[in-house]
């Protein structure tokens, strides 16, 4: 298969830049051992759960859709739905956090789950939504020493170290 070769790669912003100075010292922490290798193979599976993770919730987000149109339109509407469907829905004028509001919504009035299976849903799209966001508008850094780093907003800034740790959680959702 052929593998995509952008004009801007995935470290364009600076994802793993390092000084070196004219001494050969670095502006990283403590002038610390420079590895570039190390730190562009790490760099480079966190962008490769990146994609896996933003193609995941895209997926989610289309099986969403079909869920607020399956609700809203019957089959013998076929045509308005069609119109909803690119008016609304595939526009960009409905956000991953609005429909994933009205599919919660939808889910409760309709009993598909009930008590802490309900909590457990609305917790675990939140969460989807949550590191779809922090992957699409936030940004990664790498230091040498402590390795990936993802800063984002979500009702204040955050900042998160990528480890092993942090993509389990992320597949517990």
């Amino acid at each position: 298969m052929h593998k995509l070769n952008l004009p801007i790669d995935y470290c364009a912003t600076g994802c793993d830049k390092v000084t070196i100075k004219l001494d050969g010292s670095t502006d990283g922490p403590s002038g610390g051992v420079l590895n570039l290798d190390a730190a562009n193979k790490n760099t480079a599976l966190v962008y490769q759960n990146v994609s896996a993770l933003i193609w995941s919730a895209l997926t989610i987000e289309k099986l969403m859709n079909r869920i607020i149109l399956n609700h809203y339109f019957t089959k013998d509407m076929f045509k308005e739905s069609l119109d909803f469907d690119r008016r609304f829905i595939e526009s960009g004028a409905l956000s991953f956090n609005v429909k994933r509001r009205v599919v919660f919504g939808i889910a409760k009035d309709n009993k598909w789950a009930e008590g802490e299976a309900i909590n457990r849903f609305e917790n675990n799209m939140s969460k989807v939504e949550e590191f779809r966001n922090a992957f699409a508008h936030g940004h990664v850094t790498y230091d040498m020493n402590n390795g990936p780093t993802i800063t984002y907003f979500r009702g204040n800034i955050k900042q998160k170290p990528i480890t092993d740790e942090f993509w389990k959680d992320i597949e517990k959702h």
